[in-house]
Order: structure tokens, then C-alpha cells, then sequence
């Protein structure tokens, strides 16, 4: 089985490095929450906490602040996904996503709206977690390879209390995970955020050696490479191949031949796999990390090159930055990022842009913005949408 590059099978530029919905609370008033989106995990609860330029005006009170981020969403195949599930999250009472019962249900039971009208901060954790662990159960959500991490104990309590009492599980596609190493990490120190979140990898750091090796392979063995699968000969020139991203595997595979072997063992009608056995070394892989490593080898260009080199672009001084309270933040490291890669939006752009997709249109339709000459795509950094209802 073959495919062409002319084929439409992959998207036109990298997908994103990281992409996650979060949930900010607040450490003096642990009954405010927030829920955002960001592809930058730990700049963006700087910006809440007011220690760079950006954030929401939502959070920007001094009696709500510091914002500690108590649990992210993480693993979305693209930012449009992600603001779709961030739409649906704060505004779970009325998403096509949730059933009409589960709806209702959910309307009857509804005793803590946002604190004020138009706020945008929610009151209750067990109802926001509660909300989160019915969408990750919906019929379009259920069926995307989240993982939902949780860098609280106590948030952590509530959404197992909550599954004790909810009538349905999570799918196997979604996947919990413990993260509690920056839990009130500096909640007393007033010149830093609540939480440092700067231990998860927002970069393309991980899938530096995964590129190295498909640069690799690729390039070296242009007339002796097979499909692992059909085990056709391969052609670099003319097919879209993707290698398994394990170290010690070099196996290599035709974009759908590998793409059909997964969805057959999942045992799916759909279009798209969630991960599947790579039938070389037996080890598991997702979909997203394959297509992650072909996105940027086919459309990374420069910023292909400098992930290969080991070049890092700064984010930070190495000196540090003075908070803005006065204090010293640490220095950040440099990263994996691409350079021109986002944009920020208006705190309005949730007005602007139809992020709420029908069952039948699914994650292939981009986000759009209404303009003056016409439907034009754009790109998204961070979500500073504030009213909720």
C-alpha cells in the first residue's frame, strides 16, 4: 500500500509541541477557580500570577492571587482541538458533546454558578472536575488520547470521589496521571507563582532524537527500505513514511499502512488511530508522536534544522527577572520552540471564532475568524476568553 506526498494525509505545518486546558485555583480563595488554554504551561501561570505581561483580567485580582494550576488536559492532536475542548469545558451546560440527559442533569444540579455574573470564576471544584470526567466520557472527546494530570492531591480527592459516584468510566484512550512534585511548592513565597510548572516539557525536546534518527534512516537508506507492514519497498521521494518512535527500533512504515494495522486492532471505524503495537519491537505507540516527529521533518524547515543542531532558543535572561513584587524569579533554561509559530488573540476571541464543532465535522475543520476580506485561518497561543456563561 502506498501514498503520495501530494496526498492530503498530514497537515501543512508542525504540529504544536504541547497544547493542554488547565485549571487555575486560587491559593488564598480555594473556592475561585479558572479554566484556560495554553501552549505554555508555565509562562502562561506567570502571566496569571502577574509576573509577565499577558494573562486574564479575570485573574488579575490582588485577593484572589497567587493562581495555583491544579490539573491540565494534555495530548490534543492540534491547538484547534484544544480550544474546542476548552469551549466545551466552560460551557459544558450547553456543548452538543454531552447528552440531553446528562445536560439536564447536569442544569438540575447546577448550585454554583460563577461567583459573579460574567466573572468567569467557577466556585466549586467537585462540579468542574465532575464536568471534566463527563466530557472525557462523551462520544467525540471519549475517543482522543488525553491525558489528564493532576498537580494537586486535594483536586485529585474530589475527582476520585466523583468517579465513585458517576455512572460511567473513562475510555481506555483517556489516561490519569500523578503529578504532585511542585504541590505548594512556593504558596508562602510571595515573590513566586503558586506552583512551578516548569518541569513539564512544553517544547519539541522530545522528539529531537526521534527526528535525528528518521533524518537518519531516511536519508541514508533511500533504495533499501521496506514497510514494516506491507513490506513493499519504500520510496523517500514520492511516499510519506513515518518511523517508529522507539530508540532502539528502526522500523519504518508507509503513513497508512501503520495508520490501518492500528485501527484494525483498536477495533475502529474511525479515520484516525489512537496508538496501536509497532509490529518491530512490540512496543506501544501513539499516533500523536508519530505524527508529530512526520509534521516537523516535512514542514519544520529551519526550525527542523536547529531541533537537529541542538540549538535552543531563550526564553528567559540567565541572569533571572525581577518579579513583580519585587522578588527574583529563577532563570529559565533555554527550549525547543518554533520561531513565529503563534499569535496572540483578543480576550474576545471566543466571540470571534467557531471553536464548537458538529459531530459529523470533527477536529479536521480548522478554527475561523470572520474579517474583512473573508474567512481567514488563524493561529492561536494562549486563551484569555473570560465569561464562562
Amino acid at each position: 500500500m502506498t501514498t503520495t506526498v501530494s496526498e492530503e494525509a498530514v497537515l501543512t505545518k508542525p504540529i504544536p509541541a504541547f497544547y493542554c486546558c488547565y485549571l487555575l485555583r486560587s491559593a488564598k480563595r480555594p473556592s475561585a477557580l479558572y479554566i484556560g488554554s495554553t501552549p505554555d504551561p508555565a509562562r502562561r501561570l506567570e502571566q496569571h500570577n502577574g509576573f509577565a505581561k499577558g494573562g486574564a483580567k479575570r485573574t488579575e485580582r490582588n485577593t484572589l492571587r497567587p493562581w495555583e494550576m491544579v490539573a491540565i488536559v494534555e495530548g490534543f492532536p492540534s491547538r484547534t482541538g484544544a480550544l474546542q475542548f476548552e469551549w466545551s469545558w466552560q460551557h459544558v451546560h450547553t456543548t452538543r458533546h454531552i447528552g440531553a440527559v446528562e445536560t439536564d442533569q447536569l442544569n438540575r444540579k447546577r448550585k454554583n454558578p460563577p461567583t459573579d455574573k460574567g466573572s468567569g470564576i467557577w466556585t466549586s471544584t467537585p462540579k468542574v472536575l465532575g464536568n471534566l470526567h463527563q466530557l472525557l466520557r462523551s462520544t467525540y472527546f471519549g475517543t482522543w488520547p488525553l491525558t489528564v494530570r493532576f498537580l494537586s492531591s486535594e483536586a485529585h480527592n474530589h475527582w476520585q470521589r466523583w468517579i465513585e459516584r458517576a455512572d460511567g468510566l473513562l475510555p481506555d484512550t483517556i489516561r490519569v496521571k500523578l503529578d504532585f512534585r511542585a504541590e505548594g511548592a512556593s504558596v508562602l513565597d510571595s515573590n513566586l507563582p503558586a506552583n512551578d510548572m516548569t518541569h513539564i516539557d512544553a517544547t519539541y525536546g522530545g522528539i529531537q532524537e526521534h527526528l535525528a534518527k528518521s533524518t537518519s534512516l531516511l536519508g541514508d537508506n533511500t533504495n533499501s527500505l521496506s514497510c514494516e507492514v506491507c513490506q513493499q519497498q519504500l520510496s523517500t521521494q514520492t511516499e510519506i513514511i513515518v518511523v517508529c518512535s522507539h530508540r532502539r527500533c528502526h522500523a519504518v512504515f508507509h503513513v497508512n499502512c501503520i495508520s490501518q494495522l492500528f485501527l484494525e486492532d483498536e477495533g475502529s471505524s474511525g479515520l484516525v488511530p489512537i496508538l496501536g503495537e509497532c509490529p518491530a519491537c512490540r512496543q506501544e505507540v501513539t499516533w500523536v508522536e508519530l505524527m508529530k516527529e512526520l509534521s516537523m521533518r516535512l514542514h519544520g524547515g529551519k526550525n527542523a534544522t536547529k531541533l537537529l543542531k541542538g540549538e535552543r532558543k531563550d526564553k528567559a535572561n540567565t541572569q533571572g527577572t525581577k518579579s513583580s513584587k519585587g522578588g527574583k524569579k529563577p532563570a529559565k533554561t533555554g527550549d525547543y520552540t518554533l520561531d513565529g509559530d503563534y499569535e496572540d488573540l483578543d480576550e474576545d476571541w471566543m466571540n470571534a471564532v467557531n471553536v464548537e464543532p458538529s459531530s459529523e465535522d470533527g477536529d479536521r475543520n480548522a478554527a475561523n475568524v470572520k474579517g474583512s476580506t473573508g474567512r481567514v485561518e488563524i493561529v492561536i497561543d494562549d486563551s484569555e476568553e473570560d465569561g464562562f456563561d
